[in-house]
């Protein structure tokens, strides 16, 4: 039996609302998988392969004495892979967290409020897509950025270290930062990757190759990863101190910083970051993208090999098959 109001209006059904839900939420996630699985192994080939930029950016950024020799820190101060581990166990479900939740909370937006623009639908759903998969990251990237810095030679010493201090607190030392500094970087590098693709397709009517999505990935990397820097400092500082707390949080460790090594003090390590960002960023997009391509191929192969013997049987009875919807 229908509600209905006595001037002829429909009323909601809450049950029916709550169940369309459910099934757009559903749809959403099968739609994502192949996105999911994407991000997963394009942040793992570009995390190990950017390593090595990324320890030697770590290493300046938690020095706090005079600027040293970039090739003195990377080759005197142990092995560059050291915390590679702690890092793919944090960055590949990070990846997958972030963009595939990205991919949920865009179409999501765009199911429930169509009329919301494109551009405030790319950048909340970065939002929400970093803060989901921050909450995976911050312990990973404080063993490894503890590793990384001196403080602790493996994995288990680094993480049993965490404990001991503040308990599981203590892998979540930085959280804050970490968001501070995550959320705003992906939000202009989704921006920047997202617009300039949709300008190329438009200006060129067609989908962007491996060499055009490499130079959108490193432009928005680039970008980003300059203009996040002292975020970064801040963070990392945050992360690397000792069981004897220099900084109180984000705003005193910028107010120390500041007051010690002035403004140049918030951009130590600008130049590795952006060296670690730019082409970590433009392998990331390039193996996305081309792990998208395979998945969707595979997926169309399965679909034509279960449709044809159907195909066969019905050219076999003299007649066509009609084409799958």
């Amino acid at each position: 039996m229908t509600n209905v109001k006595e001037d002829g209006q429909k009323l909601v059904n809450p049950v029916e609302v709550l169940a369309e839900a459910v099934k757009t939420f559903q749809r959403v996630m099968v739609n994502s998988q192949d996105h999911v699985i994407a991000a997963a192994v394009a942040r793992a080939v570009s995390i190990a392969a950017m390593f090595p930029v990324d320890t030697l950016k770590t290493r300046l950024q938690a020095s706090t004495g005079q600027m040293k020799n970039p090739l003195t820190v990377i080759f005197s101060e142990g092995n560059p892979y050291r915390g590679l581990l702690p890092s793919l166990a944090g960055q590949t479900p990070y990846g997958m967290l972030v963009f595939g939740s990205y991919q949920v909370y865009k179409e999501m937006f765009q199911n429930f409020f169509p009329q919301m623009g494109d551009r405030t639908r790319i950048v909340l759903a970065a939002v929400f897509g970093d803060i989901t998969g921050s909450l995976w990251l911050c312990p990973s990237e404080v063993i490894k950025q503890q590793q990384q810095s001196g403080l602790y030679a493996s994995f288990a010493s680094a993480f049993q270290g965490a404990l001991k201090q503040s308990g599981v607190a203590g892998l979540y030392k930085g959280y804050s930062g970490l968001v501070v500094r995550d959320v705003p970087f992906r939000v202009v590098q989704l921006v920047m990757y997202e617009e300039c693709k949709k300008f190329w397709k438009e200006r060129n009517k067609r989908e962007t190759n491996d060499i055009e999505n490499l130079v959108l990935g490193a432009v928005a990397g680039m970008v980003g990863g300059a203009a996040t820097t002292p975020l970064d400092v801040v963070k990392t500082r945050l992360m690397t101190q000792g069981s004897t707390r220099t900084y109180k949080g984000a705003l005193d460790c910028v107010k120390q910083t500041v007051q010690a090594e002035g403004i140049p003090g918030l951009f130590r390590g600008v130049g590795p970051r952006v060296l670690l960002i730019a082409p970590s960023c433009a392998i990331f997009f390039v193996a996305y993208e081309a792990t998208i391509r395979a998945l969707k191929r595979r997926s169309a192969e399965r679909k034509n090999a279960s449709i044809s013997p159907v195909a066969s049987a019905s050219r076999s009875r003299g007649y066509q098959a009609p084409a799958p919807c």
